[in-house]
């Protein structure tokens, strides 16, 4: 799995009338220096903003660093902390490969489209959809971007036929009325992971290693979170094709889940659950 970074620069001639970039400026000598040194990053004519993505570690990405310390500004390792004049936030993603994939036993699917464009919970806690906002194309998505994975009549039918264990059909509450409606189900299952490790990072720097006792912090850098369990508690649960986690209800699925979705592609990104 790679982790990649991501730091977006601005000189203060451009955000000096844009609030919302205030906090992310550079003086006009050190942005110019900036593309002189590294020009591949420059925006191209009439864009603005010095934009690199890397590979954590990398030569490049620690040169940078390095001069921007030198000029007096401080990196911003992710939390939700504002940056000052003197500081800039970075970003930081978590991008997987084909090998990670092959390795694990069971994945996060994270759906390429929304079914809905909007919904939310009612008092019992149950996801609804609102009619107008339903996308009557698409078989399996989420609704307005969230976590739950919903599906229509045909894409249920679908997976009955595969004869999938740990997963239920919940029809959904459709407000509203519109040719678009259509009855949508949640997928639900019973099984629950075991709580997964803590996701550790430093306060004011990169993410949490073991090795140097520094101070640490719930809050991830990298997303998606990288989500870790000690492997001898997810095979005592045995054989599974859905579990949800117990923190926060993300559905993980088994290989013959993925691979079958991955056919259909109807979704974007697989994440890993990482055994240790």
């Amino acid at each position: 799995m790679k982790q990649i970074v991501e730091i977006c620069l601005f000189d203060q001639d451009y955000t000096r009338s844009i609030k919302s970039l205030s906090n992310v400026s550079f003086p006009p000598e050190v942005y110019a220096q900036l593309n002189q040194r590294w020009p591949q990053f420059s925006a191209p004519p009439g864009r603005y903003g010095f934009c690199l993505k890397a590979e954590v570690g990398c030569q490049v990405l620690n040169n940078i660093l390095q001069f921007l310390a030198e000029h007096g500004r401080t990196a911003l390792w992710g939390g939700g902390k504002y940056p000052n004049p003197t500081e800039f936030k970075l970003s930081g993603s978590n991008v997987v490969e084909p090998s990670d994939l092959d390795r694990a036993r069971y994945v996060r699917m994270l759906p390429a489209k929304d079914i809905a464009g909007h919904g939310d919970y009612d008092a019992e806690g149950n996801l609804f959809a609102i009619a107008t906002t339903i996308y009557p194309k698409v078989s399996m998505g989420t609704v307005d971007g969230g976590g739950k994975l919903v599906v229509d009549a045909v894409m249920r039918d679908r997976m009955l036929e595969q004869s999938f264990l740990d997963v239920r059909f919940r029809a959904m509450e459709i407000r509203g009325e519109s040719p678009r409606a259509k009855p949508l189900w949640e997928l639900q299952t019973d099984r629950v992971l075991p709580p997964h490790l803590p996701i550790m990072q430093d306060a004011d720097g990169p993410p949490y290693d073991p090795e140097t006792g520094a101070p640490r912090a719930e809050h991830e850098f990298y997303k998606p979170y990288a989500l870790r369990w000690r492997r001898s508690e997810i095979e005592a649960m045995g054989d599974f094709d859905f579990a949800r986690t117990c923190e926060h209800g993300m559905m993980f699925v088994s290989k013959r889940v993925y691979e079958w979705f991955d056919k259909q592609k109807l979704v974007e990104t697989f994440f890993p659950l990482i055994e240790v």
